[in-house]
């Protein structure tokens, strides 16, 4: 408390067993290998203190100790990370982690997907401004653009919740139709296509100058920004799906979707640059046919076929 010293911690890697066997000589290791990380001056100077949860026995019964060792899990399910009551409620804590799960790691990584989420909710909830640019307040070209791609840009960001619901929703109405091909190749790629009709009418809303953007061989330099948003959210569902149906109890009678392999992922992948494709040519055709300037636009009417 007086702050003269300092504490340094941290765990050990061997197993109940070992660390009963090894009990005597534990304090001689330990002090050795703090020396060897932190330097020299450490020797002779440590008050060591070491606890064994093991050996508490509210901590840790005795099938705890005699049962196999059950294989530790680096993933959480995504539900858990998901706001809840209208974003007034956070699940936090090493468990709810996407990467890291039981670890230290996992608690920074927890800690830092509340506090984006905390900001994000306060910014949506104090800034009018995107209602605004969406009705075209800015009337120069080049601001015209940037204001309706900033707007596009949070909104892709904040539809990973919604896409992963919509995966999950198809995946259980396909098993309670109880189909058992493809089950994730198909909810995913729905998922996906989706999110891309939605973009394409939130697109169709927003307003831009085509005076103030270069076209090149038929394509709209805007279209970079418009793709570049949907890369975050599309790994994120990736990472998701495979997490959640790696803690799926239903799917673990479906080991193919169970547990996703490489191959499987690249069937998945495929399906996605298709309707990626059919999306970017969708997009770049929208926004080639909207009226150039601020003095008002024409309501574009594009349709795009969607699978179902």
């Amino acid at each position: 408390e007086t702050g003269r010293a300092a504490a340094l911690g941290g765990f050990l890697a061997l197993p109940p067993e070992m660390r009963k066997t090894f009990s005597g000589g534990l304090p001689l290791l330990i002090a050795s290998q703090m020396s060897q990380v932190f330097g020299p001056a450490l020797e002779g100077e440590e008050e060591q203190h070491y606890q064994d949860w093991a050996l508490e026995r509210y901590t840790c019964s005795a099938l705890d100790l005699t049962g196999p060792e059950a294989a530790h899990k680096d993933f959480a399910n995504p539900i858990l990370r998901r706001p809840m009551w209208g974003g007034k409620l956070y699940l936090g804590g090493s468990e709810t982690a996407a990467r890291g799960t039981g670890y230290l790691e996992g608690a920074v990584e927890a800690a830092q997907r509340i506090s984006r989420e905390i900001f994000r909710s306060q910014k949506a909830l104090g800034n009018d401004a995107s209602q605004a640019q969406e009705e075209g307040a800015a009337c120069d070209g080049h601001s015209l653009n940037a204001s309706s791609l900033a707007v596009f840009r949070e909104w892709v960001a904040g539809q990973s919740d919604a896409v992963f619901d919509s995966y999950h929703q198809r995946l259980s109405r396909s098993l309670s139709r109880q189909q058992r091909d493809q089950l994730t190749q198909r909810a995913v790629l729905g998922a996906m296509e989706e999110l891309f009709s939605k973009a394409l009418e939130r697109l169709e809303r927003l307003p831009f100058d085509l005076r103030a953007a270069g076209v090149e061989r038929g394509g709209s330099a805007l279209m970079p920004e418009v793709q570049a948003p949907f890369r975050d959210v599309m790994q994120a569902l990736l990472d998701d799906v495979v997490a959640f149906n790696a803690t799926s109890c239903a799917l673990s009678n479906f080991p193919a979707e169970h547990r996703i392999s490489k191959d499987y992922m690249q069937t998945i992948l495929r399906d996605i640059a298709a309707a990626w494709k059919e999306f970017s040519l969708a997009a770049n055709a929208l926004l080639l046919s909207k009226d150039s300037g601020c003095g008002g636009r024409r309501k574009n009417h594009l349709t795009m076929g969607v699978l179902p």
